[in-house]
């Protein structure tokens, strides 16, 4: 089972990829969403009814930028199997 994840989360502009990283990273050490993805921006933009309702509560938000996020998370996958796919998918590249 798979879960698509979308919001917002605070832009940094020297870093703005970074809350997004670290949030897929804090995502893949839990119990819960190891093997979480970050979706490319293009399957974001084709989404925009998702974050449309969103936009104008982020404007009301003074000083503050924010960067949207996608996240593709499996739900129940432990640690350890995320593991053992991403080893056998680079020992199938090493062959």
């Amino acid at each position: 089972e798979v879960l698509i994840s979308a919001g917002y989360t605070n832009f940094v502009p020297s870093q703005p990829y970074e809350r997004v990283r670290e949030m897929a990273r804090r995502l893949n050490e839990s119990q819960s969403f190891a093997g979480v993805d970050i979706l490319p921006e293009s399957m974001r933009v084709v989404r925009e009814d998702i974050f449309a309702p969103w936009i104008p509560f982020c404007k009301k938000i003074p000083r503050r930028q924010f960067k949207a996020f996608t996240f593709r998370m499996p739900v129940g996958r432990t640690a350890a199997a995320a593991a053992l796919d991403q080893r056998a998918a680079q020992d199938e590249e090493e062959e």
